[in-house]
């Protein structure tokens, strides 16, 4: 299923309760973790969702996410790819020694953040959505 399918949908919408179930999704405060499908759904206190965080292969403990990724990305994409694809994004945070670098490709309400691994030379995950 598309992350863009369950973007907008309340977490008790049968579809979403169906991809829950199917996925051993696990709830944690206001997000549902899916190891199962590589993604965690990010919701409002009213019950929507408005993030999907997606998962690349080869992440601890969680399947890959399946499906198409946002803007024609693929897994294999490495930063400068990224930019080549998507234009220079709004913000880039470097690697720490306890985080991985990111960069935020959205705009306005828009959210798309793209993080790589520790060298920047493919994807680990993508965050997309509405902000905060």
């Amino acid at each position: 299923m598309s992350y863009t399918e369950l973007l907008g949908r309340s977490v008790n919408d049968p579809l979403i309760v169906r991809y829950s179930t199917e996925n051993g999704c696990e709830l944690y405060g206001s997000q549902r973790q899916c190891r199962l499908a590589g993604t965690i759904l990010f919701y409002r206190d009213s019950g929507r969702i408005h993030q999907v965080k997606m998962y690349g292969p080869g992440i601890g403990g969680t399947r890959a996410y399946q499906g198409d990724l946002p803007r024609g990305l693929q897994w294999s994409d490495s930063h400068a790819a990224v930019v080549a694809k998507l234009g220079q994004p709004v913000k880039v945070v470097q690697a720490t020694t306890s985080t991985l670098p990111w960069a935020d490709f959205g705009s306005g309400r828009t959210l798309l953040i793209v993080t790589y691994n520790r060298e920047g030379s493919v994807i680990h995950d993508v965050q997309a959505g509405e902000r905060a």
